[in-house]
């Protein structure tokens, strides 16, 4: 085959159709190489084309056509090129047809991409700046509020719109850093009288409104409110409210059953009522705690106000309280694990206590109070004094009482345990005769706690 040059291909007209018909075709091939061949078309157009044939998945020979664009807008030269390329595609088992769609697709694929990413950006940009630490805390809190009382969801927002808003509320929200937090709340501390309490509630919903944005938006990957500790802070002076009366049981389960929030919280509150622990010491517990055989959950030193370990028995209605827990928390290391972060958190320090006031017993008893209702209907009883403060695991005042150890109080609180959990339910028996009968049928129970 003659070299063709591009002067030839500029030159070529529509009628200088050479062909075996008599009449000019309304479109006809003129050879550039092996199955290149420019196709002319009675309007002038002159198109590049490329016949080859390649065997199919089923071993057969396809013909197949490659259109390579308009000359002169695609040259000879560049006809070529891709020519050239496409023929070695063949040689190599590749369908230059197939590749140019796969190439295509890609082409799109990588140009929707493009797109996105860029789409993205404008919309992070604009996150950045219109999301300020109002609207943010606004969302938080609509969010957050259905689980609420009416009193609850106006105090929360009460606090901001006093305190927060005025310093923060207008800055984007990934601008606020830990100093700036530091700052508005030190000045409420500063202030005359300050509203102590209301500083650390602010500071954890603070957090809270951070926690919400970083799992929500990804404007900011770090809480700057995450590390301010409440002890930055002037202590909050110690209200002493009464105890419980345990006449007032019932009615306090009662309110606890019929509660609606966080189930998990729900649940820490019932058992905090059976077992009456210092809530720190509950709030923390672990899993790796609890010995369902022995059924005893042993809370380490670490937690403990006296620095040494504490066995707490566990009575029917715990394991009950326990098993619901397990379903919603089992694959978590606390038994309370927080509803933000449970693989990382237990419930917050405020969690219970603000339970009670949601259940309308804020103004009745606190959590401590509650260790002060057993201890009063346990001495009521005339029960064993060392056997109640071991209970609740109070140092011993003298050198005789505290060189008793644990186990030879263990069957005597096992007991205990159970029959407070039966007062608690409304089977008011005298804790001499239940630990009479409980003794003989138990001894096995008993027995086995001992070894």
């Amino acid at each position: 085959m003659a070299v063709i040059k591009d002067t030839t291909i500029k030159a070529l007209k529509y009628q200088n159709y050479k062909g075996k018909n008599k009449t000019i075709p309304n479109q006809w091939k003129f050879g550039v190489d092996v199955g290149l061949y420019v196709l002319m078309r009675k309007n002038g157009a002159k198109l590049w084309q490329h016949q080859y044939s390649f065997k199919n998945i089923d071993g057969k020979n396809v013909r197949r056509v490659l259109s390579y664009g308009a000359y002169p807008d695609v040259s000879l030269k560049e006809a070529k090129a891709k020519y050239r390329a496409n023929n070695e595609l063949v040689k190599q088992g590749i369908d230059p047809f197939d590749e140019r769609e796969r190439l295509e697709k890609e082409k799109q694929a990588k140009a929707k991409a493009e797109l996105k990413r860029l789409e993205q950006e404008k919309i992070e940009r604009d996150r950045k700046q219109k999301y300020t630490f109002e609207k943010m805390a606004r969302e938080w809190h609509n969010t957050k509020s259905p689980e609420w009382s009416a009193k609850h969801k106006t105090e929360v927002m009460s606090s901001f719109q006093r305190f927060a808003f005025p310093v923060i509320g207008k800055k984007p929200i990934d601008s606020i850093e830990r100093f700036d937090l530091m700052e508005l709340l030190k000045d409420i501390e500063q202030r005359p009288n300050p509203p102590l309490t209301a500083l650390r509630k602010l500071r954890q919903r603070l957090e809270a409104v951070f926690w919400y944005v970083i799992d929500t938006y990804k404007i900011i990957d770090e809480n700057p409110a995450a590390n301010i500790k409440s002890t930055s802070f002037k202590k909050v002076p110690e209200q002493h409210l009464r105890a419980l009366p345990h006449e007032e049981l019932p009615e306090l389960m009662r309110r606890i059953e019929s509660y609606k929030g966080f189930m998990t919280t729900k649940l820490a509150l019932k058992m905090l009522v059976h077992t009456f622990v210092r809530h720190s010491e509950l709030r923390l517990a672990q899993w790796s705690e609890i010995d369902w055989n022995k059924r005893l959950w042993t809370i380490p030193e670490s937690r403990m106000k006296a620095g040494k370990p504490h066995v707490v028995p566990i009575s029917n209605q715990v394991i009950e309280i326990l098993k619901e827990l397990q379903i919603i928390n089992g694959h978590y290391p606390f038994i309370f694990a927080s509803n933000h972060k449970p693989h990382q958190q237990a419930i917050s320090e405020n969690a219970v206590l603000v339970m009670l006031k949601n259940i309308g017993m804020w103004q009745t008893t606190t959590a401590h109070g509650l260790r002060s209702t057993f201890s009063s209907l346990a001495n009521e009883q005339q029960i064993n004094p060392d056997v109640i403060e071991r209970q609740l695991a109070h140092t011993a005042g003298d050198k005789v009482r505290a060189a008793y150890n644990r186990s030879e109080y263990l069957p005597h609180r096992i007991a205990l345990m159970q029959w407070y959990s039966n007062w608690i339910d409304g089977k008011q028996e005298p804790f001499g005769q239940f630990f009479e009968s409980f003794s003989k049928s138990n001894t096995s129970q008993l027995i086995q706690v001992q070894k």
